[in-house]
C-alpha cells in the first residue's frame, strides 16, 4: 500500500497501535485507527531539538585543529526507540562533516522535557551535525575575513 513519506516517524511503536490490537481482540473484529494530521503533529516522535555551544580551533595557517561541542539534546517526556542514539552515535560521530579536524570533543547531555518524544526522523542526527559544522565554518570564515580586512587597512 501507498504509505507516503516520513518513514522516520513510523519507526517508533505508538501506544495507539497496541490499544487497537487489544481492542480488536476484545470485540473480535478488525478495527481501523487513523490519526488526524493535528493529532500526529502533537504526539508523533519529533526530531532535532538541540541547544549547542561549539568552538572551532584553527592553527596559524587556518587549518582545523580541534572542534569542541557541548549539546543539550531534548528527549521529550519519555524515551522512544532510537532517542538516545540520535544525539550521540548518529550525531556526535559525524561532527567533522567533510572537514578533517584531528581532535573532536563532543559532550552531549540528554534531558527530559514536557514535549513529544524525539526519535529517528529524516536523517537522524546527520542534519544536526551538518548544520553545526557548516555554521561554525561560516562563522570562522567571516571572522578571518574581518581580521584580514583590518590588517589590510593598516
Amino acid at each position: 500500500p501507498d504509505v507516503g513519506g516520513g518513514f522516520g516517524s513510523k519507526i517508533y511503536h505508538y501506544a495507539e497501535e497496541a490499544i487497537v490490537v487489544w481492542a480488536a481482540e476484545k470485540v473480535r473484529r478488525p478495527i481501523k485507527w487513523t490519526a488526524q494530521r493535528g493529532e500526529a503533529f502533537m504526539t508523533d516522535a519529533h526530531g532535532r531539538d538541540h541547544i549547542t555551544d561549539v568552538t572551532l580551533a584553527l592553527d596559524e595557517s587556518h587549518k582545523f585543529v580541534a572542534l569542541k561541542v557541548d549539546t543539550m539534546a531534548n528527549m521529550g517526556a519519555y524515551l522512544s526507540t532510537f532517542s538516545t542514539c540520535v544525539p550521540t552515535y548518529l550525531y556526535a560521530t559525524l561532527l567533522a562533516g567533510v572537514y578533517p579536524p584531528p581532535l573532536i570533543s563532543a559532550h552531549v547531555r540528554a534531558v527530559f522535557t514536557n514535549t513529544a518524544p524525539v526519535d529517528a526522523y529524516r536523517g537522524a542526527g546527520r542534519p544536526e551535525a551538518a548544520y553545526l559544522i557548516e555554521r561554525i565554518v561560516d562563522h570562522a570564515a567571516r571572522e578571518l575575513k574581518e581580521k584580514q580586512e583590518k590588517k589590510n587597512k593598516k
